[in-house]
């Protein structure tokens, strides 16, 4: 992992474990934040010269709306089944960690049991 890549993956980690019942494992080396680890909703990317979070979406025209809407923040994830994924860069000037913070809120609560959501989620 890069230095910087080891910068912003402190200031995400917080924002991950502070939800319920989220544990860190690795996926590519690379820090990734779940519920029971197999149910990943966040994860560091470090590909193609950047820096980014890779969140759960609600479905392919949730995502196309934020790439459409913010394409210097938000990018398509390239891997196979990535059509309710994508990556919101981290690297660049000017990141608003709350809105950040609510992007991956929204990510834990589409993949969160249904316990969790029903005992008040986050």
């Amino acid at each position: 992992m890069t230095p910087e890549a080891q910068t912003i993956a402190e200031k995400l980690r917080p924002l991950c474990l502070d939800l319920p019942e989220t544990c860190e494992t690795s996926l590519d080396g690379m820090p990734a934040f779940g519920i029971e680890e197999d149910r990943i909703f966040a994860r560091l990317s470090d590909r193609d010269g950047r820096i980014a979070v890779v969140v759960k979406v609600s479905d392919s025209d949730e995502r196309a709306m934020l790439i459409a809407k913010h394409p210097d923040r938000y990018h398509d994830v390239a891997q196979a089944g990535s059509d309710d994924w994508v990556a919101l860069r981290l690297d660049g000037p000017d990141i608003d960690w709350a809105q950040v913070a609510d992007r991956i809120a929204a990510s834990w609560e589409l993949v969160a049991p249904i316990h969790l959501l029903e005992a008040g989620g986050r």
